[in-house]
């Protein structure tokens, strides 16, 4: 039976300090503009989010994001921003991972984009928008200024 939290929870993993050597794997590479990764349940009872470049979500303790659910893996999935762009990677789980209802190994995540991980289904909410939306944006922005 699914254990289901009777408040809103939110996970939250900090970025680690600046002057820490230690960290560099966990800081975006130069040029990239890093976007925090916010996700929430279905259900609205669970709110993620992840404000360093790559996280484990599973059942384990030692997970960054722990979801103690019997359906999600002890390390079911890993989520890393690479290149402007959130990505989820399966982790060799029992149940999977599901994006918009596709089952694959791997996948971008876009806002508004559904995860699903055992029976918890997460909706994107806070991601990196897609090159193409931004290039958009940008000229949509260049047009405005250049009727002014």
């Amino acid at each position: 039976m699914l254990n289901r939290p009777s408040l809103t929870q939110t996970f939250h993993r900090a970025r680690p300090a600046e002057d820490d050597s230690s960290t560099m794997a966990s800081k975006p590479a130069p040029g990239n503009v890093f976007v925090p990764l916010r996700m929430r349940s279905e259900t609205g009872l669970v709110i993620v989010e992840i404000d360093q470049v790559t996280a484990t979500i599973g059942r384990h303790s030692e997970a960054d994001v722990r979801l103690p659910a019997a359906d999600i893996s002890r390390r079911h999935c890993q989520v890393s921003f690479e290149d402007d762009v959130w990505c989820v990677r399966d982790l060799s789980s029992l149940n999977g991972i599901f994006v918009n209802g596709e089952r694959g190994d791997a996948a971008p995540l876009y806002i508004g984009d559904r995860l699903r991980l055992g029976t918890i289904t997460f909706i994107i909410e806070r991601a990196a928008t897609p090159k193409a939306a931004r290039s958009q944006t940008l000229q949509s922005i260049a047009r405005a200024f250049d009727e002014v």
